[in-house]
């Protein structure tokens, strides 16, 4: 029988994280996105103006003051940290 850990649970959730965001941006070149988007004479804006394009990444790096608490933060809430955000301009 194996037993829980809150530990051991936060040490498993936290690797997904930590991982890079290589896959939405392969999402983004290997779907018909930006095609789509053309079509409908939209372009995705390369400088946001209402949010960022990662508003719920890790900014600190490891032994940065806050960056336990940004971690703890991202950790409990409802977010995975790799929600990307498109703005887009007429063309």
């Amino acid at each position: 029988m194996t037993t829980f850990s809150i530990g051991k649970q936060k040490k498993i959730s936290s690797w997904f994280y930590v991982l890079d965001f290589n896959c939405v941006t392969r999402f983004l070149k290997d779907f018909p996105f930006f095609e789509a988007a053309y079509s409908l004479g939209a372009a995705m804006k390369e400088k946001h103006n209402v949010i960022e394009k990662w508003p719920f990444r890790l900014k600190l790096r490891p032994g940065q003051a806050g960056a336990q608490e940004e971690f703890d933060r991202l950790l409990s809430g409802g977010v995975s940290g790799k929600e990307r955000y498109v703005e887009w301009k007429r063309i």
